[in-house]
């Protein structure tokens, strides 16, 4: 494996960068499978690509099976590593070959010995490769950190070298096409959150800035990215970008502190930091005003209950069924008592970020759309529901019950007439 110097500010990302899709494929050697599983598992990582067979002419089984796995960096592919396995014998490494200009560090005489790293000489464990890749990984990241702490940039210089002290960040440049003195560097800072108020699931809304590209996988859950644009050893443009759970989208908080060019990134946290602790705290506060008052729902329609979001407290969904609304003729009511017939609907309530701001609100779904094939899609009605000029915030959640239960029985029996 041969090497050369790293790329500096004229160095392009390798192609292929921020290309989607990737995985394990059909075409991938299964004895290789459990060692591609733990790169798989990190998409914001790696991305596998271009499986195949070696050129080779050796018999089928001694060869080699081939794969690039791209690396991934502040979202996108900054370069691609080729790996190489010898199907003759799995409990040797695989070659790894990564570009040759990523490898050869300013201060060294030589390429990279993969094979003194560390999790290369414990290829038993089936996470060795993505390890390995992660060590190279982190190679790169503190190569383009370093670059980026010698630019001829005063400014990113000095931003850079405030947040020394942050685990976790990411520093990429990007240059020009052919302009050297024109280039872009991006930072990624990630941004602690109350455990109370952490989102689940990975997804996330963006905030004071464009969003992310969509060749991109999801990024990291709540952090800041800042792109300077650098001309002339000048910024002229800072951009922002904020990712955070989605609960954050909707709960009522101060402006965003704004990131001029006259303010450090440091700075700038400073106040982020102050803003995220009182959208938190309105965060935390609406989950648990939701979670008391869907919590009394459930319980008291607790027989009727179809389903419920017992991790954001949002929703609920009930089948209800009331006394039907019976018109008889005169002779329909001598013939004698019949049978009392009920009447049904789904009874979808939602809760806003809100809650208690943003009163309740109940839809009401007609059943007959689920009975058979071919019937027509459920019709939908919202339920009636007057909360008075106080809204449901002055509301007991007894009372509150007793109100939706009574909006039921009042308007489901002539909520569908018209499908039944």
């Amino acid at each position: 494996m041969q090497g050369r110097s790293p790329p500096g500010p004229n160095a392009q990302p390798a192609s292929g960068a921020g290309r989607s899709g990737g995985g394990i494929t059909a075409e991938m050697h299964p004895g290789i499978l459990p060692y591609l599983a733990p790169l798989v598992s990190v998409p914001d990582r790696f991305l596998l690509k271009n499986a195949r067979p070696s050129t080779s002419q050796r018999p089928v089984t001694a060869c080699c099976t081939r794969l690039e796995v791209g690396v991934r960096v502040l979202g996108a592919v900054r370069f691609s590593c080729g790996v190489v396995f010898d199907l003759a014998d799995l409990s040797f490494p695989p070659e790894l070959v990564p570009p040759s200009d990523l490898l050869l560090l300013p201060d060294a005489s030589s390429s990279l010995n993969l094979q003194a790293v560390p999790s290369l000489a414990e290829w038993a464990t089936p996470h060795a490769l993505k390890d390995a890749l992660d060590e190279i990984r982190a190679l790169y990241k503190a190569d383009q950190r370093n670059r980026a702490a010698k630019l001829d940039c005063e400014r990113v210089r000095f931003d850079i070298s405030s947040l020394d002290h942050e685990e976790g960040l990411e520093c990429v440049i990007e240059p020009h096409a052919s302009n050297p003195a024109v280039y872009k560097v991006l930072i990624r800072i990630p941004l602690p959150l109350p455990a109370a108020v952490r989102a689940p699931a990975p997804s996330l809304i963006t905030l004071a800035g464009a969003d992310s590209p969509s060749s991109s996988p999801p990024p990291l859950l709540s952090h800041l990215t800042v792109t300077y644009h650098v001309s002339s050893a000048s910024v002229h443009r800072i951009e922002k970008h904020l990712a955070l759970p989605p609960a954050y989208a909707d709960a009522y908080a101060p402006p965003l502190p704004e990131y001029p060019l006259t303010s450090t990134l440091l700075e700038y946290l400073m106040e982020l930091d102050v803003w995220i602790k009182v959208v938190a705290g309105r965060v935390r506060r609406g989950v648990e005003g939701r979670k008391a008052f869907l919590e009394y729902v459930v319980a008291a329609f607790r027989p009727y209950v179809l389903e419920w979001d017992d991790e954001d407290f949002g929703t609920a969904t009930f089948y209800v069924e009331v006394p039907a609304v019976i018109r008889r003729s005169y002779e329909q009511l001598s013939a004698g008592a019949k049978p009392v017939k009920t009447q049904g609907a789904v009874v979808n309530l939602h809760l806003s970020q809100d809650y208690p701001d943003v009163p309740p609100e109940v839809f009401l779904q007609s059943p007959t759309g689920f009975r058979e094939a071919g019937s027509h899609p459920p019709d939908t009605l919202r339920l009636n529901l007057d909360w008075g000029k106080g809204g449901v915030a002055g509301v007991e959640h007894h009372d509150a019950v007793e109100k939706i239960r009574d909006a039921l029985i009042a308007q489901i029996p002539n909520a569908f007439a018209d499908t039944r």
